[in-house]
């Protein structure tokens, strides 16, 4: 928002001249949300091994 008003801050501004400048951050936000559904969140979930895990009680 702050390089919009630094390119627009002059007197006399109108909506139409704001609206390629909005179009371009409406762009670019969708294009951040595309990018981000590649990314990975989700902790991996590790492999049942089949060995049975020993309570720290325990002895054998």
């Amino acid at each position: 928002m702050a390089l919009t008003i630094l390119l627009l801050g002059h007197a006399g501004l109108t909506v139409a001249d704001f609206q390629p400048f909005y179009l371009a951050h409406i762009g670019l936000s969708l294009l951040t949300a595309l990018l981000c559904l590649a990314v990975e969140t989700r902790p991996p979930t590790r492999p049942v091994t089949g060995t049975a895990l020993v309570s720290a009680g325990s002895s054998k």
